[in-house]
């Protein structure tokens, strides 16, 4: 089963641990019945993990993509790495936030009351913004 957290509304933002193609896949399922005006991904991933195959996916379910790398685990992709991955394969607008903070206060600013941010493509990203957002966001 899929578990993806809501953590907060206006803008919806969800985070999920999925990190590999399925995951991501299913995770992309689960939110095509949910309705909403623009969709952001802020998307870390390890170096072990299919980082282009999940940037692939992600390019077809969301309108951006941030990508960030994850503070507290020395396994996070590079930015280089994801700015390579990322010129080869998006085609929707992404850019390169430098700390999942960032990348989840600008993207929630960005946004408005019907749009949907999601973070994924790591179980560490998914820890670190659970406890951004816990610290920052009134439900």
């Amino acid at each position: 089963r899929h578990h993806a957290q809501v953590v907060a509304r206006e803008p919806l933002t969800i985070l999920d641990a999925a990190h590999n193609p399925a995951s991501i896949e299913a995770l992309c399922r689960t939110l095509a019945s949910v309705q909403t005006g623009k969709r952001v991904a802020i998307f870390a991933s390890s170096k072990d993990k299919e980082t282009g195959k999940l940037l692939a996916i992600l390019n077809e379910h969301f309108d951006e993509i941030w990508l960030t790398r994850y503070v507290k685990n020395p396994r996070s992709v590079e930015f280089e790495t994801l700015e390579e991955l990322a010129n080869s394969i998006l085609t929707r607008p992404w850019r390169i936030a430098v700390t999942p903070e960032a990348a989840i206060a600008d993207a929630r600013q960005q946004c408005g009351k019907g749009d949907l941010v999601c973070v994924a493509g790591s179980f560490f990203l998914a820890a670190e913004a659970l406890d951004i957002l816990q610290a920052t966001v009134q439900k």
